[in-house]
Formats: C-alpha cells, structure tokens, sequence
C-alpha cells in the first residue's frame, strides 16, 4: 500500500472526537479505552496517520457499540478511512476488480481478551476503508 500520511493526518484533525458525536458510555469506552488496547489493526492505523479517536460524523459517529456477545463483554464496529491505493500485499486479496486488481483484504486477529475482524476496501481511486468488528473484555466465568 502507498499511503498518504500527511493528508491522512489532515482528514482526521478536522473529525470531531467520538464522544462528541455521541455521550453514550459505550462510545466513551471506546474512544478512550479500547482505542488504546493493542491491536495490529490499531498500530498499523496509527503508522498510517489515522487519528483513533476521531471519526466521520455519520451513523451518527462512524462507530458503534453492538452490545455483549456470548464470549466478550463488549463488542463495537465501524471503519477508518484512509488516503491510499491497495496494492502490493503479501496474502491474497478477498475481492478483485474485473481486470484482476486487488480491491478488498480481510483480516482476523484473535487474543485471549479481544477478537477483531477487518476488511480493507478500495472505495475509490485514492481512498481505502477499513470496516472492523472488535470483541473485548472477555467473560470469565466463575468456577464455583
């Protein structure tokens, strides 16, 4: 991937913080929790000159919680946009274009305490989306 880092940075300096396009706890958490925890995903983004805790003003603030699931106490999605164009990976793409380009990667990490899911997208000529699905915190169940 050729990434624009500066224009990148510059997007995301003019997004308004998560909790500014919702108050909700869930919201909260996120953007000041598990934005923090240690994700390849989170690393790579941040490389790339995305800004975790701000996001594009839509649905209405581009994440969202999606409740508990039945291993992790919590569970968000949304997408980050960057200024780049997929090309060069090392894996296989999931989607190709009609002349075989790359188009969409899929990616999955799973750790002890988080499951996270993510598609890279070529959304236009210089613009990717990465959609992501994060499960943390997960359930202990007492033994007694």
């Amino acid at each position: 991937m050729t990434v624009e880092v500066d224009r990148t940075k510059n997007f995301y300096r003019e997004l308004p913080l998560i909790s500014e396009n919702c108050n909700c706890i869930d919201c909260e958490h996120f953007e000041t929790v598990v934005t923090e925890m240690n994700f390849r995903l989170f690393e790579m983004l941040n490389q790339m000159g995305v800004n975790l805790r701000r996001q594009p003003n839509i649905n209405p603030d581009g994440v969202c919680s999606t409740g508990e699931t039945d291993k992790f106490q919590r569970a968000y999605m949304g997408y980050y946009k960057l200024f780049e164009k997929v090309g060069g990976a090392e894996r296989a793409p999931s989607k190709v274009n009609s002349d075989g380009e790359p188009t969409a990667f899929e990616f999955r990490e799973t750790e002890e305490d988080a499951f996270v899911q993510y598609t890279i997208k070529q959304e236009s000529t210089d613009q990717l989306t990465i959609d992501f699905f994060i499960e943390c915190e997960r359930k202990y169940r007492s033994t007694t």
